[in-house]
Protein backbone atom coordinates (compact mmCIF):
# COMPACT_ATOMS: atom_id res chain seq x y z
CA UNK A 1 0.00 0.00 0.00
CA UNK A 2 2.82 2.30 0.83
CA UNK A 3 4.44 1.51 -2.57
CA UNK A 4 1.26 2.39 -4.44
CA UNK A 5 0.97 5.72 -2.69
CA UNK A 6 4.59 6.39 -3.49
CA UNK A 7 4.13 5.69 -7.19
CA UNK A 8 1.00 7.86 -7.32
CA UNK A 9 2.73 10.67 -5.57
CA UNK A 10 5.58 10.47 -8.09
CA UNK A 11 3.51 10.15 -11.28
CA UNK A 12 0.99 12.94 -10.74
CA UNK A 13 3.52 15.77 -10.56
CA UNK A 14 5.41 14.23 -13.51
CA UNK A 15 2.26 14.17 -15.64
CA UNK A 16 1.49 17.77 -14.76
CA UNK A 17 4.95 18.86 -15.81
CA UNK A 18 4.68 16.83 -19.00
CA UNK A 19 1.36 18.45 -19.83
CA UNK A 20 2.79 21.92 -19.34
CA UNK A 21 5.74 21.12 -21.62
CA UNK A 22 3.47 19.74 -24.34
CA UNK A 23 1.19 22.78 -24.21
CA UNK A 24 4.16 25.10 -24.64
CA UNK A 25 5.60 23.22 -27.60
CA UNK A 26 4.97 24.70 -31.11
CA UNK A 27 2.09 23.09 -32.97
CA UNK A 28 2.92 21.08 -36.08
CA UNK A 29 -0.69 20.85 -37.30
CA UNK A 30 -2.80 23.52 -39.05
CA UNK A 31 -5.27 25.35 -36.81
CA UNK A 32 -8.91 24.47 -37.24
CA UNK A 33 -10.79 26.90 -39.54
CA UNK A 34 -13.82 26.45 -37.36
CA UNK A 35 -11.99 27.31 -34.16
CA UNK A 36 -10.40 30.50 -35.56
CA UNK A 37 -12.66 31.94 -38.31
CA UNK A 38 -11.02 34.48 -40.66
CA UNK A 39 -12.56 37.97 -40.64
CA UNK A 40 -14.99 38.52 -43.55
CA UNK A 41 -14.02 41.15 -46.15
CA UNK A 42 -16.67 43.81 -46.63
CA UNK A 43 -17.06 45.37 -50.09
CA UNK A 44 -16.64 49.17 -49.99
CA UNK A 45 -17.91 51.60 -52.60
CA UNK A 46 -15.52 53.98 -54.34
CA UNK A 47 -15.70 57.49 -52.95
CA UNK A 48 -17.04 58.87 -56.22
CA UNK A 49 -19.90 56.36 -56.24
CA UNK A 50 -21.02 57.32 -52.74
CA UNK A 51 -20.84 60.99 -53.70
CA UNK A 52 -22.80 60.37 -56.89
CA UNK A 53 -25.52 58.31 -55.23
CA UNK A 54 -26.00 60.95 -52.55
CA UNK A 55 -26.05 63.70 -55.16
CA UNK A 56 -28.72 61.89 -57.19
CA UNK A 57 -30.82 61.13 -54.11
CA UNK A 58 -30.63 64.74 -52.92
CA UNK A 59 -31.38 65.97 -56.44
CA UNK A 60 -34.45 63.76 -56.63
CA UNK A 61 -35.68 65.24 -53.35
CA UNK A 62 -35.20 68.73 -54.81
CA UNK A 63 -37.37 67.53 -57.67
CA UNK A 64 -36.30 69.83 -60.50
CA UNK A 65 -33.45 71.78 -62.01
CA UNK A 66 -33.86 75.26 -63.54
CA UNK A 67 -31.89 75.59 -66.78
CA UNK A 68 -31.49 78.87 -68.62
CA UNK A 69 -30.15 78.31 -72.13
CA UNK A 70 -30.03 79.24 -75.78
CA UNK A 71 -30.85 75.66 -76.84
CA UNK A 72 -33.14 75.14 -79.81
CA UNK A 73 -36.51 73.55 -79.02
CA UNK A 74 -35.62 70.14 -80.50
CA UNK A 75 -32.41 69.89 -78.47
CA UNK A 76 -34.14 71.11 -75.33
CA UNK A 77 -36.91 68.53 -75.69
CA UNK A 78 -34.55 65.64 -76.44
CA UNK A 79 -32.15 66.27 -73.59
CA UNK A 80 -34.91 67.18 -71.16
CA UNK A 81 -36.90 64.01 -71.75
CA UNK A 82 -33.83 61.76 -71.54
CA UNK A 83 -32.67 63.38 -68.31
CA UNK A 84 -36.08 63.13 -66.63
CA UNK A 85 -36.51 59.47 -67.63
CA UNK A 86 -33.06 58.58 -66.30
CA UNK A 87 -33.09 60.43 -62.98
CA UNK A 88 -36.69 61.36 -62.22
CA UNK A 89 -35.72 65.04 -61.98
CA UNK A 90 -37.76 67.54 -63.96
CA UNK A 91 -35.75 70.00 -66.09
CA UNK A 92 -37.40 73.41 -66.13
CA UNK A 93 -36.12 75.37 -69.15
CA UNK A 94 -36.09 79.07 -69.85
CA UNK A 95 -34.74 79.68 -73.34
CA UNK A 96 -33.86 82.63 -75.52
CA UNK A 97 -30.94 84.17 -77.33
CA UNK A 98 -27.77 84.48 -75.28
CA UNK A 99 -28.23 88.22 -74.86
CA UNK A 100 -31.84 87.76 -73.69
CA UNK A 101 -30.88 85.06 -71.19
CA UNK A 102 -28.12 87.27 -69.82
CA UNK A 103 -30.38 90.28 -69.39
CA UNK A 104 -33.01 88.19 -67.58
CA UNK A 105 -30.58 86.57 -65.14
CA UNK A 106 -28.73 89.78 -64.33
CA UNK A 107 -32.04 91.56 -63.71
CA UNK A 108 -33.15 88.75 -61.40
CA UNK A 109 -29.90 88.88 -59.47
CA UNK A 110 -30.09 92.65 -59.01
CA UNK A 111 -33.57 92.13 -57.55
CA UNK A 112 -32.30 89.46 -55.17
CA UNK A 113 -34.12 86.68 -57.05
CA UNK A 114 -32.26 83.39 -57.50
CA UNK A 115 -34.08 81.15 -59.96
CA UNK A 116 -31.38 79.81 -62.29
CA UNK A 117 -29.39 76.70 -61.38
CA UNK A 118 -27.58 75.98 -64.63
CA UNK A 119 -26.90 78.21 -67.63
CA UNK A 120 -25.88 76.71 -70.98
CA UNK A 121 -25.12 78.88 -74.01
CA UNK A 122 -22.16 80.48 -75.77
CA UNK A 123 -19.10 81.60 -73.80
CA UNK A 124 -19.05 85.35 -74.40
CA UNK A 125 -21.50 86.50 -71.77
CA UNK A 126 -20.11 84.26 -69.06
CA UNK A 127 -16.79 86.05 -68.95
CA UNK A 128 -18.10 89.46 -69.94
CA UNK A 129 -21.20 89.67 -67.71
CA UNK A 130 -21.64 86.74 -65.32
CA UNK A 131 -18.16 86.27 -63.92
CA UNK A 132 -17.41 89.96 -63.14
CA UNK A 133 -20.73 90.09 -61.29
CA UNK A 134 -19.65 87.19 -59.08
CA UNK A 135 -22.54 84.93 -60.05
CA UNK A 136 -20.57 81.77 -60.88
CA UNK A 137 -18.90 79.06 -58.80
CA UNK A 138 -16.17 76.54 -59.56
CA UNK A 139 -17.41 73.27 -61.00
CA UNK A 140 -14.54 71.22 -59.56
CA UNK A 141 -16.32 70.02 -56.37
CA UNK A 142 -19.43 68.98 -58.30
CA UNK A 143 -18.03 66.86 -61.15
CA UNK A 144 -17.49 63.31 -59.85
CA UNK A 145 -18.16 60.75 -62.60
CA UNK A 146 -14.95 58.91 -63.64
CA UNK A 147 -15.94 58.80 -67.31
CA UNK A 148 -16.22 62.59 -67.24
CA UNK A 149 -12.94 63.15 -65.38
CA UNK A 150 -10.97 60.85 -67.71
CA UNK A 151 -8.53 63.21 -69.42
CA UNK A 152 -8.05 61.04 -72.48
CA UNK A 153 -11.66 61.22 -73.65
CA UNK A 154 -11.53 64.99 -74.25
CA UNK A 155 -10.18 66.75 -77.32
CA UNK A 156 -6.66 68.01 -76.62
CA UNK A 157 -5.91 65.26 -74.09
CA UNK A 158 -5.83 67.69 -71.17
CA UNK A 159 -9.13 66.72 -69.60
CA UNK A 160 -12.19 68.90 -69.16
CA UNK A 161 -12.03 72.00 -71.33
CA UNK A 162 -12.48 74.87 -68.93
CA UNK A 163 -12.29 78.38 -70.33
CA UNK A 164 -11.02 80.05 -67.17
CA UNK A 165 -8.45 79.15 -64.52
CA UNK A 166 -11.11 79.21 -61.79
CA UNK A 167 -12.97 76.43 -63.65
CA UNK A 168 -16.33 78.18 -63.65
CA UNK A 169 -17.04 77.96 -67.41
CA UNK A 170 -16.85 74.56 -69.08
CA UNK A 171 -17.16 73.88 -72.79
CA UNK A 172 -18.66 70.62 -73.99
CA UNK A 173 -18.36 71.06 -77.76
CA UNK A 174 -15.39 71.65 -80.05
CA UNK A 175 -16.36 72.08 -83.67
CA UNK A 176 -15.24 74.07 -86.64
CA UNK A 177 -17.25 77.17 -87.44
CA UNK A 178 -18.22 77.76 -91.07
CA UNK A 179 -15.50 79.63 -92.87
CA UNK A 180 -16.47 80.63 -96.40
CA UNK A 181 -19.87 79.31 -97.47
CA UNK A 182 -20.38 79.36 -101.22
CA UNK A 183 -23.15 78.61 -103.67
CA UNK A 184 -21.47 76.16 -106.06
CA UNK A 185 -23.75 77.33 -108.88
CA UNK A 186 -22.19 80.77 -108.62
CA UNK A 187 -18.72 80.22 -107.16
CA UNK A 188 -15.98 77.70 -107.83
CA UNK A 189 -14.23 76.46 -104.64
CA UNK A 190 -10.85 77.25 -106.16
CA UNK A 191 -11.89 80.89 -106.44
CA UNK A 192 -12.18 81.25 -102.67
CA UNK A 193 -9.10 79.45 -101.35
CA UNK A 194 -8.14 82.39 -99.17
CA UNK A 195 -10.00 85.12 -97.33
CA UNK A 196 -8.08 87.52 -99.53
CA UNK A 197 -9.94 86.15 -102.55
CA UNK A 198 -13.14 87.67 -101.18
CA UNK A 199 -11.71 91.12 -101.84
CA UNK A 200 -11.95 90.60 -105.59
CA UNK A 201 -14.16 93.26 -107.24
CA UNK A 202 -16.38 90.51 -108.69
CA UNK A 203 -17.72 89.68 -105.22
CA UNK A 204 -18.73 93.21 -104.29
CA UNK A 205 -22.38 93.26 -103.25
CA UNK A 206 -22.59 89.45 -103.46
CA UNK A 207 -21.61 88.56 -99.88
CA UNK A 208 -23.86 88.18 -96.81
CA UNK A 209 -22.82 87.72 -93.19
CA UNK A 210 -24.18 87.51 -89.66
CA UNK A 211 -24.08 90.46 -87.29
CA UNK A 212 -20.57 90.64 -85.76
CA UNK A 213 -21.49 93.38 -83.30
CA UNK A 214 -23.36 91.07 -80.90
CA UNK A 215 -22.40 87.84 -79.08
CA UNK A 216 -22.96 84.72 -81.13
CA UNK A 217 -21.55 82.94 -84.15
CA UNK A 218 -20.77 86.08 -86.12
CA UNK A 219 -19.28 87.86 -83.12
CA UNK A 220 -17.00 84.90 -82.45
CA UNK A 221 -16.00 84.75 -86.12
CA UNK A 222 -15.12 88.46 -86.13
CA UNK A 223 -13.12 88.12 -82.91
CA UNK A 224 -11.11 85.25 -84.36
CA UNK A 225 -10.49 87.12 -87.58
CA UNK A 226 -9.49 90.38 -85.88
CA UNK A 227 -7.29 88.88 -83.17
CA UNK A 228 -5.84 85.75 -84.75
CA UNK A 229 -6.40 85.18 -88.45
CA UNK A 230 -6.42 88.33 -90.57
CA UNK A 231 -6.24 91.45 -88.41
CA UNK A 232 -8.44 94.57 -88.49
CA UNK A 233 -7.08 95.96 -91.75
CA UNK A 234 -8.39 93.01 -93.73
CA UNK A 235 -11.83 93.40 -92.16
CA UNK A 236 -11.90 97.07 -93.15
CA UNK A 237 -11.22 96.03 -96.74
CA UNK A 238 -13.93 93.39 -96.51
CA UNK A 239 -16.43 96.05 -95.43
CA UNK A 240 -15.72 97.86 -98.69
CA UNK A 241 -17.27 94.84 -100.45
CA UNK A 242 -20.58 96.01 -98.95
CA UNK A 243 -21.75 92.69 -97.46
CA UNK A 244 -25.40 92.45 -96.42
CA UNK A 245 -25.52 92.00 -92.63
CA UNK A 246 -28.51 90.56 -90.75
CA UNK A 247 -29.13 88.72 -87.48
CA UNK A 248 -31.42 86.21 -89.18
CA UNK A 249 -29.03 83.39 -90.09
CA UNK A 250 -31.70 81.24 -91.66
CA UNK A 251 -32.75 83.97 -94.07
CA UNK A 252 -29.13 84.58 -95.07
CA UNK A 253 -28.51 80.89 -95.74
CA UNK A 254 -31.74 80.75 -97.72
CA UNK A 255 -30.64 83.67 -99.88
CA UNK A 256 -27.34 81.96 -100.73
CA UNK A 257 -29.01 78.59 -101.32
CA UNK A 258 -31.46 80.23 -103.77
CA UNK A 259 -28.77 82.04 -105.80
CA UNK A 260 -29.63 85.52 -104.51
CA UNK A 261 -26.11 85.91 -103.10
CA UNK A 262 -22.94 83.98 -103.84
CA UNK A 263 -21.02 83.87 -100.56
CA UNK A 264 -21.83 83.89 -96.85
CA UNK A 265 -19.69 84.42 -93.76
CA UNK A 266 -20.21 83.84 -90.03
CA UNK A 267 -23.45 81.81 -90.10
CA UNK A 268 -24.55 78.87 -87.95
CA UNK A 269 -23.43 75.44 -89.11
CA UNK A 270 -26.62 73.63 -88.05
CA UNK A 271 -28.75 75.78 -90.36
CA UNK A 272 -26.28 75.33 -93.20
CA UNK A 273 -26.36 71.55 -92.64
CA UNK A 274 -30.14 71.51 -92.97
CA UNK A 275 -29.92 73.10 -96.41
CA UNK A 276 -27.07 70.85 -97.53
CA UNK A 277 -29.04 67.73 -96.52
CA UNK A 278 -31.98 69.08 -98.47
CA UNK A 279 -29.82 69.24 -101.59
CA UNK A 280 -28.97 72.93 -101.74
CA UNK A 281 -25.82 73.81 -103.73
CA UNK A 282 -23.86 74.93 -100.66
CA UNK A 283 -20.28 74.14 -99.72
CA UNK A 284 -18.06 75.23 -96.84
CA UNK A 285 -14.58 76.17 -98.02
CA UNK A 286 -11.77 76.17 -95.45
CA UNK A 287 -9.35 78.95 -96.43
CA UNK A 288 -5.60 78.57 -96.31
CA UNK A 289 -5.44 80.88 -93.30
CA UNK A 290 -7.21 78.27 -91.16
CA UNK A 291 -10.49 78.14 -89.27
CA UNK A 292 -11.95 78.89 -85.87
CA UNK A 293 -12.69 76.10 -83.43
CA UNK A 294 -15.56 76.94 -81.14
CA UNK A 295 -17.80 75.56 -78.43
CA UNK A 296 -20.76 77.44 -79.89
CA UNK A 297 -23.69 77.25 -77.49
CA UNK A 298 -22.12 74.29 -75.72
CA UNK A 299 -20.79 75.93 -72.57
CA UNK A 300 -22.22 75.30 -69.11
CA UNK A 301 -21.95 77.00 -65.71
CA UNK A 302 -23.37 76.47 -62.22
CA UNK A 303 -24.82 79.59 -60.66
CA UNK A 304 -23.98 80.39 -57.06
CA UNK A 305 -26.90 80.35 -54.60
CA UNK A 306 -28.57 77.87 -56.95
CA UNK A 307 -31.99 76.84 -55.58
CA UNK A 308 -31.49 73.18 -56.63
CA UNK A 309 -27.73 72.61 -56.31
CA UNK A 310 -27.77 68.80 -56.26
CA UNK A 311 -30.16 68.44 -59.18
CA UNK A 312 -27.99 70.96 -61.03
CA UNK A 313 -24.84 68.94 -60.33
CA UNK A 314 -26.53 65.76 -61.55
CA UNK A 315 -27.57 67.52 -64.76
CA UNK A 316 -24.07 68.88 -65.42
CA UNK A 317 -22.39 65.53 -64.77
CA UNK A 318 -24.84 63.78 -67.05
CA UNK A 319 -24.46 66.38 -69.80
CA UNK A 320 -20.75 65.55 -69.92
CA UNK A 321 -21.22 61.79 -70.32
CA UNK A 322 -20.83 59.95 -73.59
CA UNK A 323 -24.56 59.15 -73.51
CA UNK A 324 -25.71 62.76 -73.28
CA UNK A 325 -23.04 64.10 -75.62
CA UNK A 326 -23.99 61.53 -78.25
CA UNK A 327 -27.64 62.52 -77.96
CA UNK A 328 -26.79 66.20 -78.22
CA UNK A 329 -24.54 65.67 -81.23
CA UNK A 330 -27.22 63.65 -83.03
CA UNK A 331 -29.90 66.29 -82.43
CA UNK A 332 -27.81 69.43 -82.90
CA UNK A 333 -25.43 67.93 -85.47
CA UNK A 334 -22.34 69.47 -83.91
CA UNK A 335 -19.13 67.72 -82.90
CA UNK A 336 -18.61 67.01 -79.22
CA UNK A 337 -15.36 67.74 -77.42
CA UNK A 338 -15.50 64.11 -76.27
CA UNK A 339 -13.44 61.89 -78.55
CA UNK A 340 -15.59 58.80 -77.96
CA UNK A 341 -18.79 60.34 -79.35
CA UNK A 342 -19.71 58.95 -82.80
CA UNK A 343 -19.48 61.31 -85.77
CA UNK A 344 -20.97 59.18 -88.55
CA UNK A 345 -24.13 61.31 -88.48
CA UNK A 346 -22.20 64.55 -89.11
CA UNK A 347 -21.24 66.12 -92.42
CA UNK A 348 -17.55 65.57 -93.12
CA UNK A 349 -17.15 69.28 -93.85
CA UNK A 350 -17.66 70.14 -90.16
CA UNK A 351 -15.44 67.48 -88.60
CA UNK A 352 -12.13 68.39 -86.98
CA UNK A 353 -9.30 67.65 -89.37
CA UNK A 354 -5.66 67.24 -88.26
CA UNK A 355 -4.47 68.90 -91.48
CA UNK A 356 -6.32 72.16 -90.76
CA UNK A 357 -4.88 74.93 -88.62
CA UNK A 358 -7.43 75.79 -85.95
CA UNK A 359 -7.63 78.89 -83.81
CA UNK A 360 -9.05 78.46 -80.33
CA UNK A 361 -11.58 81.25 -80.20
CA UNK A 362 -12.94 80.45 -76.75
CA UNK A 363 -10.04 80.71 -74.34
CA UNK A 364 -10.12 83.29 -71.57
CA UNK A 365 -7.55 85.54 -73.20
CA UNK A 366 -9.63 85.84 -76.37
CA UNK A 367 -12.94 86.19 -74.59
CA UNK A 368 -11.77 88.99 -72.31
CA UNK A 369 -11.23 90.99 -75.48
CA UNK A 370 -14.78 90.33 -76.70
CA UNK A 371 -16.06 93.78 -75.75
CA UNK A 372 -13.22 95.50 -77.61
CA UNK A 373 -13.81 93.23 -80.61
CA UNK A 374 -17.53 94.08 -80.67
CA UNK A 375 -16.70 97.78 -80.58
CA UNK A 376 -14.29 97.32 -83.46
CA UNK A 377 -16.95 95.38 -85.38
CA UNK A 378 -19.39 98.25 -84.83
CA UNK A 379 -16.84 100.76 -86.09
CA UNK A 380 -16.12 98.72 -89.22
CA UNK A 381 -19.50 97.25 -90.16
CA UNK A 382 -21.91 99.54 -88.29
CA UNK A 383 -22.22 102.02 -91.17
CA UNK A 384 -23.37 99.18 -93.47
CA UNK A 385 -26.03 98.08 -90.99
CA UNK A 386 -27.35 101.64 -90.59
CA UNK A 387 -28.37 101.85 -94.23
Amino acid sequence: MRSINFVFAFLVPSLVVFGILVSCAPSTTAPSAIATPAPQLQATKPVWQSQWEKMVADGQREGKVSIYSSMASELRAGLGQAFKEKFGITPDFYTGKAAEVTVKIMAERRAGIYLADVVSMGPDNFLYDFKPAGTLQSLDPFIVLPEVLDKQVWFGGQGLRFIDKEHTVLRMLAYMTPSILINTNLVRPEDTKSYKDLLSPKWKGKIVMGDPTVPGTAGAWFRGMALSISGPEYLKELAKQEPVILRDDRLLVDWVAKDKYAIALALKSDIISEYIRAGSPLKNVIPTEGANLTSGGGCVVLMNSAPHPNAAAVFINWMLTREAQTLRSQIERTQSARLDVPTDHLETAWLRNPSVKYYDNDDEKMLTQAADARKLATDIFGPLMAR
